[in-house]
């Protein structure tokens, strides 16, 4: 069960994807390819900028949502090194663990998402790192079936 955020908003650079599960293929082969154009003009504003953080964990996504574990944890990484407590990249790390099947990581991801959020009073960032915690919960309650 891969666990994905099919709902991406990459503000920055004013593009919106949303991907279905499941449907048309149409509309599926339209989202990967708007992942891709958002992918390189995150990848290249990462290049002009690399010390903003929102690149880096924005990128993190994008590559996490195409399916390239590697370049995502690294992204999500380097945002991380540029600010410890950046809830996106904290969470992405999280979901990356989960597809992975390592709850107790992703647990340890949510958690720490949970706690930065909660420091910087950021109340979306809280409940999705509570959200992501009860998935979690669910998925290794399920995982046996």
């Amino acid at each position: 069960m891969e666990i994905r955020r099919w709902n991406l908003v990459l503000s920055h650079c004013g593009i919106m994807a949303v991907g279905l599960i499941g449907g048309s293929r149409i509309p599926a082969l339209s989202h990967k390819y708007e992942l891709y154009q958002s992918q390189a003009q995150i990848r290249q504003q990462a290049k002009e900028d690399p010390e903003n953080v929102l690149n880096w964990s924005s990128l993190g996504v994008v590559d996490s949502e195409i399916g390239d574990k590697e370049n995502a944890m690294g992204a999500y990484r380097k945002a991380l090194s540029l600010d410890s407590s950046d809830y996106q990249s904290l969470i992405g790390i999280g979901i990356l663990y989960i597809n992975d099947k390592d709850y107790e990581s992703a647990k340890s991801w949510f958690t720490s998402a949970l706690q930065a959020a909660q420091k910087h009073n950021n109340a979306t960032y809280t409940c999705q790192a509570q959200i992501e915690l009860e998935n979690l919960k669910w998925v290794q309650a399920h995982k046996t079936m």
